[in-house]
């Protein structure tokens, strides 16, 4: 993402501040047409993240409800809808990959 133009040597901060460093464009469609660009637009990627966020906090706020309904008590239903919800998050990147990425396999 960042390459060398040329410039002093020295401490990465002072040379990137010296402007040792110039930034160049992601490859992709979005942001930059032909040149390049970003892979994704940030449309895309709001979209993708409220959907995976979706798909994690239903199971969570349906565990909460029906244990609460069942055990009627508010400390137990939250520990858990926690608990679901915590288990919910380690899949999560799992999730996007399964659901987002074209030809990547969890």
């Amino acid at each position: 993402m960042w390459e060398r133009a040329g410039g002093p040597a020295g401490p990465p901060a002072t040379v990137f501040i010296e402007s040792g460093y110039v930034r160049r464009p992601l490859p992709g469609k979005a942001g930059g047409g032909a040149s390049g660009g970003a892979p994704f637009s940030s449309r895309d990627m709001m979209l993708k993240g409220t959907a995976v966020a979706a798909i994690v906090t239903a199971p969570s706020l349906t565990a909460f409800g029906a244990s609460w309904a069942l055990f009627g008590d508010f400390v137990i239903a939250s520990v858990v809808g926690i608990a679901v919800h915590l288990a919910g998050m380690a899949f999560a990147g799992r999730i996007y990959r399964r659901l987002f990425e074209r030809g990547g396999a969890a």
